[in-house]
C-alpha cells in the first residue's frame, strides 16, 4: 500500500529542513513533497531562494480560482490568517507513480478529513514533528528571525501544542523529537520511511499459519522477531518482566535456572536487543506466548516498577497469560486496579521458586 505521510509541528521544529532533505533523496526514498498554494506573504528568506519550502505563494485572487478550477479536488483551510489549499488531484496522481507522498498540514480538521478520505485506500500516517522551545529560539535566531518575529512564533506554537496535547494526540501515528543536530533528525526521517516501506509488513507469522500483526511502534521490526522466533520457539518462550538492578541480579539468574529447567525460555529484554530502542521489550512480548511478572521492592518514590507495569500492559493489551508476583512490602501501596487480582505473594526469593514452576506445570497443560 501507497503511503501518505501528513507532516505536522511547531514553528522552528524542522518541516522545512524535512522537506530539504526528502528531495534531496527523491530517488532513493521514492517519495515526492506536494506543494500547497498559500495567500501568505513571502519571508524574505523565502524570497531570497535560500529556504526550501513547499509553498507557492499567490493572490487571494488566484487561489480562489484554484479552488473553482479543482472544487471537490481541492482542499483548503486557514492558519495565523492567512489561506492554505492543495489539490487532491495531485495527491492521487503522485500516488500513482511514488511510494512516499509528503503534505505539511498545520490544520487538526483538514488532516482528519485526509484520515477519513483515504484510510484503506493508502496507509496514512500522520506524523508530529516536536523540538523543546529553548531549541527553537535558537535555531529561529541562527536561522536570522528578528525577536518580534520568533515572540509570534512562540505564541503561535502554543496553539499547536494545544492541539497536540488534548484533543488531536491520538491520531499521530508518530512523534519526531527532533533535539539533536541535523544528522540526527535526518536518521529519524529515513526510519520513519524504513517502517513503512523496506520493512513495512508490521506482521509475524507462526510455524502454524498463526499471523499476528505488529502495533505501530515496532511494525518496522518484523525481520528481527521473524529471526527471533526462529531460534526461540513463541510456544516455549517466558518473558520475564522485572526489574533490571545489581540488587536483584541473583532472584533473575534463579529465575531464568527454573524456567529452563521446565525446559522452556526465559527472555530477558537487556538480553535480546530486537528494536535498539525504547519498544525493545513491547517487540519481545510479541514473540514470547507468556510471561512472569515480578514486582520486587520498588525504588524510592515509588509504589511499583512503571517499566514493568508497561511491559505487562503490553503482555495483557494481547491476551497474554501472564504469572504476576509482588512482593508482601507492597501489599497496601498504590497500585493499578489490573493487579487486584490473582496476584501471587512472596516475601523471600526461595518463596518464587515453588510459586513459578508450579504454574510452568499448569501452562504446559494449555
Amino acid at each position: 500500500m501507497k503511503n501518505l505521510f501528513l507532516l505536522d509541528g511547531l514553528a522552528g521544529t524542522g518541516k522545512s529542513d524535512c522537506i530539504e532533505y526528502i528531495n534531496s533523496k527523491t530517488k532513493n526514498f521514492k517519495a515526492v513533497i506536494i506543494k500547497k498554494f498559500t495567500t501568505r506573504p513571502q519571508r524574505t528568506k523565502e524570497a531570497d531562494g535560500n529556504l526550501r519550502s513547499d509553498l507557492e505563494f499567490v493572490t487571494p485572487d488566484e487561489f480562489n480560482l484554484k479552488k473553482q478550477e479543482l472544487k471537490e479536488k481541492f482542499i483548503e483551510y486557514s492558519y495565523s490568517e492567512y489561506d492554505y489549499g492543495f489539490s487532491l488531484r495531485e495527491v492521487e496522481e503522485h500516488l500513482l507513480d511514488c511510494k512516499n507522498v509528503f503534505i505539511i498540514i498545520r490544520d487538526i480538521k483538514t488532516i482528519k478529513k485526509i484520515i477519513e478520505l483515504y484510510t484503506g485506500i493508502y496507509n496514512v500516517v500522520p506524523v508530529f514533528i516536536f523540538t523543546d522551545t529553548h531549541l527553537v529560539v535558537e535555531r529561529l535566531k541562527t536561522e536570522g528571525y528578528t525577536n518580534e518575529e520568533i515572540d509570534f512564533r512562540l505564541r503561535r506554537n502554543q496553539l499547536v501544542w494545544e492541539d497536540y496535547a488534548t484533543q488531536s494526540v491520538h491520531i499521530y501515528k508518530h512523534t519526531i523529537i527532533n533535539n539533536s543536530n541535523k544528522t540526527d533528525f535526518h536518521r529519524l526521517i529515513t526510519q520513519l520511511l524504513d517502517i513503512y516501506n523496506v520493512k513495512q509488513q508490521g506482521t509475524i507469522q507462526f510455524h502454524n499459519g498463526l499471523t499476528i500483526k505488529l502495533g505501530n511502534s515496532i511494525s518496522g521490526h518484523t525481520n528481527e522477531i521473524n529471526t527471533f522466533l526462529k531460534n526461540y520457539k513463541y510456544e516455549k518462550n517466558i518473558f520475564l518482566m522485572i526489574k533490571y538492578r545489581q540488587n536483584n541480579k541473583i532472584v533473575r539468574a534463579a529465575i531464568k535456572d527454573w524456567v529452563q529447567e521446565k525446559e522452556f525460555n526465559c527472555i530477558i529484554a537487556d538480553k535480546h536487543d530486537l528494536t535498539h530502542d525504547v519498544y525493545n521489550p513491547i517487540a519481545l512480548s510479541y514473540a514470547c506466548k507468556y510471561g512472569i511478572v515480578v514486582f520486587d521492592d520498588a525504588e524510592d518514590e515509588n509504589a511499583y516498577s512503571p517499566n514493568v507495569a508497561y511491559e505487562l500492559g503490553s503482555m495483557q493489551s494481547q491476551f497474554k497469560k501472564c504469572l504476576i508476583v509482588k512482593h508482601k512490602s507492597l501489599i497496601g501501596k498504590n497500585f493499578f486496579d489490573i493487579l487486584k487480582d490473582n496476584v501471587n505473594t512472596y516475601s523471600t526469593p526461595d518463596e518464587l521458586e515453588p510459586i513459578i514452576k508450579q504454574w510452568i506445570d499448569e501452562i504446559k497443560k494449555d
